[in-house]
């Protein structure tokens, strides 16, 4: 069965201490491709340090390159 390429869009703290390590207790099925966020020195502080190999700053152009979205940004 081939990976799910994920995306993540938001780099804040819901992400860093909640999602991401859910996502990597689960590496034989979800690869953790991108990360997009306005902030972009923020996701490519949390892509160095979790080995996600894309950083996006327009969700758009992550979106043409993952098969699944997470959408962790405030509800406000």
């Amino acid at each position: 069965m081939e990976k799910i390429k994920l995306g993540i869009v938001g780099a804040g703290g819901i992400s860093r201490d909640r999602h991401i390590p859910a996502f990597q207790k689960l590496q034989d099925k979800v690869v953790l491709y991108g990360i997009q966020d306005i902030e972009e020195l923020r996701a490519k502080d949390l892509a160095l340090k979790n080995n996600i190999a894309h950083v996006f700053t327009n969700y758009h152009d992550m979106f043409q390159e993952v098969d699944a979205v997470l959408v962790a940004t405030p509800n406000k």
